[in-house]
């Protein structure tokens, strides 16, 4: 069984958005970060921040870490959420990486990295930046089991992180196993980022090339990303 979605997603720019006014405080909607002119380019560079969950096997996260390098980032590794939170801080990320385990629903929905779960209403902006001043969005990746598939307010992990402040998320509209995370997370970064440093491409551009160039890989994981957010996004390294 093959979801048109994924077909139109190698030929066409679609553009989601995943805004939940209910998890958003007074005025924070308004203010979601997008792409406008003089203001239109998410920088993959400099620093990331990756976590998984404890069922992904250490050495699978190597071809990523490769990635990273190759790209000239300094990429940290966090154990567990507040570690993430800690790295966020210290850092300043461009992109933050979660090969993430969902589980639950409503108030109770969790998401999990190094075995230790957090409510996913618990997430809050410090998992994201640095401080509500820094001027730089990142781009967030959440990869795992249905990050954006799901119905439920609370439990829609793309939905939070969108408006506690990512510029953009990207997130799996399928189950993705612990075991395959990481490859779609290698794939991931290698369309983000240009071996000419001083190329860019639109978000939307990228992640339509990566499907087809995965495809033509023999790899169909990758075909379950989407993008929310500003497809407009101008990226560059």
């Amino acid at each position: 069984t093959f979801c048109p979605m994924g077909f139109w997603g190698m030929s066409k720019v679609i553009e989601r958005h995943a805004l939940q006014p209910g998890l958003a405080g007074d005025g924070e909607v308004g203010v979601q970060s997008a792409g406008v002119a003089g203001r239109d380019t998410l920088k993959i560079s400099g620093s990331a921040v990756f976590g998984c969950s404890d069922r992904v096997d250490n050495d699978d996260l190597e071809p990523l870490r490769q990635r990273m390098a190759t790209a000239h980032m300094n990429a940290g590794q966090a154990t567990d959420w507040k570690d993430w939170a800690r790295l966020v801080g210290a850092s300043k990320p461009s992109l933050l990486i979660a090969m993430a385990h969902a589980d639950g629903a409503g108030f109770a929905a969790t998401i999990e990295i190094g075995g230790k779960p957090i409510k996913t209403i618990g997430i809050t902006a410090a998992h994201i930046r640095a401080s509500a001043e820094a001027h730089e969005k990142p781009l967030v990746a959440l990869l795992g089991c249905d990050m954006a598939g799901t119905d439920d307010d609370y439990a829609n992990p793309v939905a939070v992180f969108s408006t506690r402040g990512a510029a953009a998320v990207i997130g799996t509209i399928a189950t993705v196993l612990a075991e395959d995370s990481a490859a779609v997370a290698a794939r991931l970064m290698q369309g983000l980022t240009f071996a000419d440093p001083a190329a860019t491409r639109r978000l939307g551009e990228a992640m339509r090339d990566l499907k087809r160039n995965a495809l033509l890989d023999g790899e169909l994981m990758p075909l379950c990303l989407v993008g929310f957010g500003d497809a407009d996004w101008l990226l560059s390294n």
